[in-house]
């Protein structure tokens, strides 16, 4: 658009140039309106130049908010890349059949639940595919009984379930045969201009039927992938172009991606914030072979950190793709999450929405549960007032005396500090989904004396600087509730659909 309004200019001061001259002014007056038409361009359209600290105050203005990216559902993801921000482009690459098309749709609902527009162009798949593939994510149904038609009673609640929750999400899909790039750059245009476009997927970039003059299909794909960037960046938006590895690559002794095994690579390489080479391996099990249910995401390119490999775990029985149980890097999530230099541990700034609930196994042993919200504070560019931003929900064990020692400090509404190692849990909800939750193995807990004050006492018979003694005061309001990180109202208790723990005994 910019370019055309430029041509545009350059056209009318042609014009204004040649008609004097054809009108018989004299030449030497000719030339300096010309002059001044040229400048005139010069300084403006075809030099929109600045100083170089022009855009300080933006800067600082921005830097004192909440930072831009918007997690993706994959913690360890998140840990490499931050997640994903509006004007960049990603791209995720596999193998056919290696879960690309999964992991976009995934992101695509998990940024729509968040509120966001999304747009999906699939070139591959038709809309009942993709539909049949959210339902499985969504509900834990095996997708085996999806397209067989092999559904319970509970199964067709699910899809009832599915069909309002899906049709509440700001989630459109695009899924014309013959898709050209003009298509989708009109249909992302038509999503921005309903409001509040947050991400753009394209499924994928190999199937765009390339135009009727077209000389070369790889400088298409290059072509394309320059496109994508800026289409990121005219509409303030992210863009992710999912792409095939090629077939080659097999060849090699190690059958690992590498960022020249995609296809168009060139370009795709030069214009991409990050680019994710998506592996699963493979191995002989009665003497055939087959893909493990591990994914390594292999972060070939990031322009916003390092580069590097995390292993998630692939469930293309239910069409999604989740953390592993055990994870040994460093993580982030959205909330107040701090990374711990060179231990595998998080650290998490919270308030207990609800008392501790002291339990025993039936070997006699103690354990305790307790529930956070770690919510980060926002600030509103325009009226420049902090408010709450979106929380996290975190569950929380402790075992033996540590957990007696919780449960006698801690109650609803504190503000604590938890550190522990993030583990990933899968449990059947009430309607008998598989769900999966994210629980903290509790290390070391504490109170926050941010906004309140605390006297420690040792446990009896536990190690020096045991439990916490009650704090505060009678008229002391409880942690964080007078400003900063408050917790929300009407959330689902422990052993809910939520995604709180069950009465599974650990020991």
């Amino acid at each position: 658009m910019r370019d055309h309004g430029e041509r545009r200019k350059l056209h009318e001061s042609a014009i204004s140039i040649s008609s004097p001259a054809a009108s018989g002014i004299a030449e030497g007056d000719i030339v300096e309106k010309a002059a001044v038409i040229i400048a005139d361009l010069r300084d403006g359209t075809l030099r929109q130049s600045c100083p170089f600290g022009s855009v300080f105050g933006e800067l600082v203005e921005e830097m004192s908010t909440r930072a831009p990216f918007t997690p993706t559902p994959w913690v360890s993801l998140n840990a490499m890349i931050g997640g994903i921000r509006p004007g960049s482009l990603y791209t995720v690459a596999a193998r056919s059949g290696g879960g690309k098309s999964i992991f976009g749709l995934q992101l695509a609902l998990h940024i729509a639940e968040l509120g966001k527009r999304v747009g999906y162009v699939s070139l591959e798949m038709t809309e009942t595919d993709l539909l049949m593939r959210l339902i499985s994510m969504m509900q834990g149904i095996h997708q085996g009984a999806l397209q067989n038609h092999q559904l319970t009673n509970d199964g067709w609640e699910s899809v009832k379930a599915a069909e309002s929750a899906i049709g509440a999400l700001p989630l459109e899909v695009f899924d014309r045969a013959g898709t050209r790039w003009e298509d989708i750059v009109g249909f992302a245009n038509a999503l921005h201009r309903k409001g509040d476009l947050g991400l753009i997927v394209i499924d994928y970039l190999g199937l765009v039927k390339s135009p009727a003059e077209s000389k070369s299909r790889q400088q298409d794909l290059e072509d394309w992938a320059n496109a994508g960037k800026q289409l990121a960046k005219q509409l303030g938006c992210s863009v992710l172009i999912l792409e095939q590895l090629n077939r080659n690559m097999t060849n090699r002794p190690n059958p690992r991606p590498i960022i020249s095994n995609l296809r168009g690579s060139a370009g795709l390489e030069h214009a991409s914030d990050a680019v994710v080479l998506m592996h699963r391996g493979e191995k002989k099990h009665q003497g055939r072979v087959i893909k493990t249910s591990d994914v390594d995401f292999i972060v070939a390119k990031n322009r916003q950190g390092e580069s590097g490999t995390r292993t998630l775990r692939f469930e293309g029985q239910y069409a999604r793709i989740t953390q592993k149980a055990h994870e040994d890097t460093a993580l982030i999530e959205s909330g107040e999450v701090y990374i711990m230099a060179g231990e595998p541990i998080v650290t998490v700034v919270g308030n207990l929405v609800a008392d501790p609930e002291p339990r025993v196994s039936q070997a006699g042993k103690s354990w305790v549960t307790f529930r956070i919200a770690s919510t980060p504070r926002v600030r509103d560019r325009q009226s420049g007032d902090w408010a709450d931003g979106e929380a996290l929900w975190l569950g929380c064990r402790a075992y033996g005396e540590y957990a007696d020692n919780i449960a006698a400090s801690l109650t609803k509404g504190m503000r604590v500090i938890v550190q522990g190692r993030l583990t990933q849990r899968s449990y059947t909800g009430n309607q008998g989904q598989q769900r999966t939750s994210l629980d903290l193995e509790v290390e070391e807990v504490g109170p926050s004396l941010r906004f309140a004050t605390a006297a420690v006492s040792r446990a009896g018979s536990g190690p020096a600087g045991g439990g916490y003694a009650k704090t505060g005061n009678g008229s002391q309001p409880a942690y964080g509730q007078t400003e900063g990180g408050g917790y929300a109202q009407g959330q689902p208790a422990w052993g809910q659909s939520a995604g709180g723990f069950d009465d599974e005994q650990p020991f």
